[in-house]
């Protein structure tokens, strides 16, 4: 006896579904997953679009055969979204969450063939995207019928979800890497912990840090299937105030806070000044976004030994310093006297005090201490 074709196709839809699933993930996959509707549809060709994702995600999706079709395809598409907008308030309409919020299917006759087509309207939820499906028959196929048009019903909506899943995860990875570059470019050595003491992620300037195994350094924990990081700390006392630290910023028992409220000093065995470690929390969507998915705190290390750097470019746009003034305002921010950067700079003691003035006015300052506190707080973290 035959089998019920009613089982056949549902099990083929569900099959279908679990692909479209697959493709959010896996991109390269869509152009399959369309190939697979054309023929569940019994088509010939067939055209995913996404209209208004170059709006809301400053990209467009475009998979499948174009020419007609695709030009078409977004007349359609455009045609029916103005027809949205006119539709009558009482409409039933599903709520934002369970966006997108309103389908149009519809079956027309084309030049050269015959087109069947399902769109999802996302408005009301601009991280679900507007998507239309198209499947073309050529003149002389059998033309759709309700048959097809039930069948795209039931996949349109999965298709449109699982865009917005593709799109959220790849602007979620464009936002890791951004985040990433920028930690790397900071002078100041940056970690990522978990709370546990793992480090999830470390930045240029830390790497160099830990590279020079000067009181602190990095070691690698075999666990089964997988490489753990954490630190060493060569100093007992060091290494517990940092344990205390981290757990006084992200422990269970952990107090509110002000940021970078909890620190250690690190000795140097090269009798260097030692490192200075602030420890802050972390949120679970900031260490997502910088990538390192279960940091609970962030480390500031910060090196002694390396010269403030003060951006000579920002004193004078900022303040509107000249060029004579901003190297004063430099060479005393560095610890040298007055008398000393007169000297450095090879003018009179006198013009150096009238250049202090004009630097006071122009920063609001009115000391040689309160102008070095400003200037060190216009330098990037060490």
């Amino acid at each position: 006896m035959a089998a019920d074709p009613a089982p056949l196709a549902e099990e083929r839809s569900l099959e279908l579904i679990g692909e479209i699933y697959d493709a959010s993930l896996r991109p390269e996959l869509w152009h399959k997953v369309m190939e697979s509707v054309v023929a569940h549809l019994g088509g010939t060709k067939g055209l995913l679009y996404s209209p208004t994702a170059a709006q809301l995600r400053g990209r467009d999706l475009t998979i499948g055969n174009g020419g007609d079709l695709h030009r078409l395809t977004q007349v359609a598409a455009r045609g029916l979204h103005e027809e949205q907008e006119a539709l009558p308030a009482d409409l039933p309409r599903r709520p934002p969450e369970r966006a997108p919020s309103l389908y149009r299917d519809y079956i027309a006759q084309v030049p050269g063939g015959r087109l069947c087509s399902g769109v999802m309207f996302g408005p009301d939820h601009p991280t679900v995207p507007t998507t239309v499906c198209s499947v073309f028959r050529p003149d002389g196929a059998p033309a759709f019928g309700d048959e097809e048009r039930h069948k795209l019903r039931a996949l349109a909506p999965h298709l449109s979800r699982a865009l917005a899943v593709m799109f959220r995860l790849r602007d979620a990875e464009i936002t890791s890497l951004a985040t990433r570059a920028t930690l790397e470019t900071l002078p100041a050595g940056i970690l990522l912990l978990s709370g546990d003491g793992e480090v999830k992620f470390a930045n240029h300037a830390a790497r160099r840090i830990l590279e020079e195994h000067d009181g602190i350094s990095l070691f690698s924990v075999a666990a089964p299937g997988v490489v753990r990081r954490r630190l060493s700390i060569t100093n007992g006392n060091a290494r517990s105030a940092v344990d205390a630290a981290l757990s006084g910023c992200c422990g269970v028992h952990a107090a509110p806070s002000a940021p970078f409220a909890h620190g250690a000093l690190v000795p140097r065995p090269s009798g260097k000044p030692p490192y200075v470690l602030q420890f802050a929390p972390l949120s679970a969507s900031d260490a997502q976004s910088a990538g390192a998915r279960g940091a609970n705190a962030i480390v500031v290390m910060t090196d002694p030994e390396v010269p403030v750097t003060i951006d000579r470019e920002v004193l004078k746009s900022h303040y509107g310093l000249s060029e004579p003034e901003a190297s004063l305002a430099l060479l005393l921010c560095s610890g040298d006297t007055l008398a000393e950067a007169a000297k450095l700079l090879r003018i009179p003691l006198n013009t150096a005090r009238g250049r202090l003035k004009n630097i006071f006015r122009k920063t609001g300052t009115g000391r040689q201490a309160e102008l070095v506190k400003l200037l060190l707080s216009l330098t990037p973290t060490r």
